[in-house]
């Protein structure tokens, strides 16, 4: 799992969402409207595998307008090398760079100065969620925490919390609850 940072975007001029100052400035200086600063969040994703020939790929982004047809690595014009075979990556010679293939779970754009009030998917005209397919910089991933694993770590610890409180202690399922969920923060 992997995910990227969002960034704000004025007029096919981008910025990280942390620039506030540049953004007003940038504002200011091309007079643009409040409806052309569009903030695109931070999106999740996952590493794939190698793609073929012919896959629909959105090259360095998770959002535009169309996709590319991948030519693969053997193609005339992509200049790619298959140097680790199974790590979902290709090295390109032109930018002397890693990329790798990314599936995201695309966020759904929103106005600059408002804030979502929870995680809205970017849903295809069907009203299914869409998750683009891009070839991504190395440089520009950073790896996402086990959330999972933290996860199961807290119920395998309050499990173990309840099971020892009903035993020994002999409570009620409210009081073990209550008390499991203190015991829990620490």
């Amino acid at each position: 799992m992997v995910h990227t940072s969002g960034s704000v975007w004025i007029r096919r001029t981008g910025f990280r969402m942390s620039s506030s100052a540049a953004i007003a400035a940038h504002v200011a200086n091309v007079g643009a409207e409040p409806s052309e600063v569009v903030v695109y969040p931070p999106v999740f994703g996952e590493i794939v595998e190698y793609q073929e020939a012919g896959t629909e790929i959105y090259d360095c982004n998770t959002l535009s307008d169309h996709p590319t047809t991948w030519g693969g690595w053997e193609g005339d014009y992509e200049e790619a090398e298959l140097d680790l075979p199974d790590s979902g990556s290709i090295w390109f010679l032109p930018d002397n760079e890693r990329r790798y293939f990314v599936r995201w779970a695309s966020k759904e754009p929103y106005q600059y100065g408002g804030r979502p009030t929870e995680f809205r998917p970017l849903k295809s005209a069907s009203g299914e969620a869409v998750f683009s397919l891009s070839l991504f910089p190395e440089n520009q991933l950073k790896r996402c925490p086990d959330f999972a694993g933290k996860l199961r770590e807290l119920v395998k610890k309050r499990e173990m919390v309840e099971t020892v409180m009903q035993e020994r202690l002999d409570l009620d399922e409210y009081s073990t609850t209550g008390i499991s969920a203190i015991v829990c923060k620490y």
